[in-house]
């Protein structure tokens, strides 16, 4: 056995793998061909949408919408802004905005709706329109009234007043007019563009023309309502300040008073009889010194030889006349003195006179130099004097300083109250003049009123019917991509090797009964053997003999990831096909709890069979049973058995295979599902191929990769799928490359 199972692993075909067809193909193409499968279902979709979009816009109510523009003015303001309670006007874009609000307010719009009496439209007032084609049919057909009017409950304490009730009339009124006005400031400038849409143009341009007017004119009355309401403020404010400017300077001067804090033309007293003692100071020091130096030259005269460069010398005129009679009396000396001696009378004389002038002379500079030290006494007296009398004034200014801190904050008091009344008065006149309307300047006009239009904005026919044509076409486009990821089958067998990566052997087309002329498959391949679905079984032999080369497979075990999958019939008209071309074929029926044989085939019993031999209780010729309609031999399942033992038993089952195969060429066995028994996972062990029979659109994806990864993970290999039950005309739509094999051109080569 051991060999035996190692021969069955070791004959499968050296087929190297090959690239699924279809990731040849661009996702471009297969994405095309994805809608293409769809077309049906994607028209649908666009017809249904666009017919919807049609039927809309060609009774749906048409709305005008209205334009009108308004432009701000860039006034400036004075410097003390009191204009922003009494103008008001914008200056940037959040005062824009705030206007824009003001115009799409619920005050604004309630005098609108008073002005044009917008509440005796229908259009605005819900309770004056016709109740709707819907609730008409509901009521006269069915009797059944959608909306009814709730009578009023007067015992119930949250029952509205009458005048609440005209309040909350008047509010939806409001919210409709609302709803239809839209503003929206201009990029980049102070312009603001206001739309209105009415069913009726009239109505739209009427609307917005007066919402523009009421909107104006709100402003000049806001603004006067302010200007009032400033003008009386700040007349009781200036009154205010003007007592307490008062009450200042009364307050200052009696300071002053106090503390002999008195001005003069532009400082204080102290401060100016500071400065004039300093000047003083200044000069008596400068005289004292000028006095000093004087004295000393003075002194140093009688020591000196030559005192005529002396100042003191120089501005004396006795001593300057002294001095001549000298040198006069030194001239006649030196004369007398060339004739006559020294002792000679005449030159004894000149001598005493000369002393004499001498004396004088030094008398007179005694006397400069007393007169100079009286000088300098003086004005050292005058310094000290002037020293004494700044010490006693700078006393004073500390004292005075100290008093001028209170002064001081008086007076900055006083200034602020002085400022502070100047700006109130000046606010106060442009308050003043405001009062008046006709002085009041609007900051607001309009620069485009609104015109009728002539042409409804809502619906845009055009516009809505391609909109919806295009979105019918993607809606359509994700339908059937969402049914493509929702086709849990397997529609090719581009598909299955992309999933399984194994080559799909046959395409078996499906063979109804309108078809086979109320004969099954098994039966049809005898009477049609030129038919496509002979053909389909006949290429089944022919592509396992090429997959194995020189070993063709004897023992072909067909098995499925679930049930109904067709192998049954498979089977059958694999070997009855054999058959009629002289091959020596036996179909076993593994299959214990599901067996077809006897229910498809007349003639034949159901005992013994394929557990009678395995257990022992018949033998192999016992068992098999002839086709009444082909020369092909059966094995029926045999008796139902608990005992899973003897299913379960590989060694015996290919110890059975082993007689059989010297008496046939090809021996095909009926296997029940892979998951649902365990005899399902043994009988492919002793085997030479393994083929997985998968339903076309019905076995499920990701239950054939796990029937796959749980045969080949114990050592049972796949060898190929056959995707049996194809229905042909269906699979043409889907664009494959094995969707026209046996359709369209090709069908010719076949009998139908």
């Amino acid at each position: 056995m051991d060999q035996r199972l190692t021969t069955a692993t070791q004959s499968e075909p050296a087929e190297p793998r090959r690239r699924p067809l279809a990731a040849l193909d661009s996702e471009l193409r297969e994405t095309i061909r994805s809608f293409w499968r769809h077309k049906w279902a994607i028209l649908g979709v666009v017809v249904l949408l666009t017919g919807i979009a049609v039927l809309y816009v060609q009774t749906a109510t048409p709305r005008y919408t209205a334009e009108l523009q308004v432009v701000f003015e860039n006034k400036t303001g004075p410097l003390f802004d009191f204009q922003a309670a009494v103008a008001g006007a914008p200056q940037d874009e959040a005062s824009i905005l705030t206007e824009i609000e003001v115009i799409r307010s619920r005050k604004l719009a309630d005098r609108v709706i008073k002005a044009l009496q917008l509440d005796q439209d229908p259009e605005f007032n819900g309770k004056l329109r016709p109740p709707s084609a819907f609730a008409t049919f509901f009521k006269d057909t069915l009797g059944l009234n959608l909306f009814p009017a709730r009578a009023p409950n007067e015992t119930d304490p949250t029952q509205l007043t009458v005048e609440e009730l005209r309040d909350k009339e008047n509010n939806k009124i409001i919210d409709a007019v609302l709803e239809d006005v839209q503003a929206k400031q201009i990029p980049r400038s102070r312009a603001v563009v206001i739309n209105f849409t009415s069913e009726s143009p009239r109505t739209a341009a009427r609307v917005l023309n007066t919402l523009s007017e009421l909107y104006l004119v709100a402003r000049l009355e806001d603004k006067f309502d302010n200007a009032q309401r400033a003008s009386s403020w700040l007349a009781g404010r200036i009154q205010v300040l003007r007592e307490k400017v008062e009450a200042s300077e009364r307050e200052i001067e009696a300071y002053r008073k106090r503390h002999g804090l008195f001005e003069g033309r532009a400082t204080s007293l102290v401060t100016e009889h500071v400065s004039d003692l300093s000047s003083k100071l200044t000069d008596a020091t400068i005289e004292r010194r000028a006095a000093e130096a004087r004295l000393a030259q003075v002194r140093n005269l009688k020591n000196a030889e030559n005192v005529d460069t002396a100042v003191q010398v120089l501005d004396s005129a006795l001593i300057q006349r002294l001095r001549e009679q000298e040198l006069e009396l030194e001239r006649k000396e030196a004369e007398l003195g060339q004739n006559l001696g020294a002792r000679h009378p005449a030159m004894i004389q000149l001598q005493a006179e000369r002393q004499r002038f001498r004396e004088k002379l030094q008398a007179e500079i005694g006397k400069i130099v007393q007169r100079a030290e009286n000088e300098v006494v003086v004005a050292r007296g005058r310094e000290a004097a002037l020293q004494r009398d700044l010490a006693s004034v700078k006393g004073d200014m500390v004292q005075s300083n100290q008093a001028s801190i209170g002064l001081r904050a008086l007076e900055r008091e006083a200034d602020a109250n002085k400022l502070l009344l100047e700006q109130f008065l000046a606010s106060f006149m442009q308050a003043s003049a405001q009062e008046d309307m006709r002085a009041q300047l609007p900051d607001a006009r309009v620069v485009s009123p609104a015109a009728m239009p002539d042409k409804p904005s809502y619906p845009r026919k055009v516009f809505v019917v391609m909109i919806a044509f295009l979105g019918s076409i993607l809606v359509g486009g994700l339908l059937a991509l969402t049914l493509e990821s929702l086709d849990a089958g397997f529609r090719s067998a581009e598909q299955i090797e992309a999933v399984t990566e194994l080559p799909v052997m046959a395409h078996v087309p499906l063979l109804t009964a309108a078809k086979g002329g109320g004969d099954r498959p098994e039966t049809f391949i005898l009477k049609r053997p030129d038919s496509a679905y002979a053909e389909a079984i006949r290429s089944l032999r022919t592509r396992l003999l090429l997959a194995f080369g020189d070993r063709p497979p004897q023992v072909v075990v067909l098995t499925s990831a679930e049930p109904d999958e067709g192998k049954s019939t498979l089977g059958l008209s694999l070997v009855r096909a054999q058959a009629q071309a002289d091959r020596r074929t036996l179909l076993i029926d593994a299959d214990f709890r599901r067996s077809r044989l006897t229910t498809r085939i007349t003639g034949i019993s159901a005992q013994p069979g394929l557990y009678e031999v395995l257990s022992g209780q018949a033998t192999a010729e016992d068992a098999i049973q002839s086709d009444p309609t082909s020369l092909a031999d059966l094995m029926v399942s045999g008796a139902s058995s608990a005992d899973r033992k003897v299913l379960g038993d590989a060694a015996r089952l290919e110890g059975l295979l082993a007689k059989l195969r010297g008496r046939y060429d090809l021996i095909v066995i009926d296997a029940p599902p892979a998951l649902a028994l365990a005899e399902g996972q043994v009988i492919p062990m002793v085997a030479d191929a393994t083929l997985l029979v998968v339903r076309w659109g019905k076995t499920r994806k990701r239950v054939v990769r796990y029937t796959m990864d749980q045969l080949t993970r114990f050592g049972m290999p796949l060898h190929g799928v056959v995707l049996n039950m194809v229905d042909v005309r269906k699979q043409a739509y889907y664009g494959y490359g094995d969707a026209g094999y046996y359709y369209g051109k090709r069908a010719k080569y076949y009998t139908s």
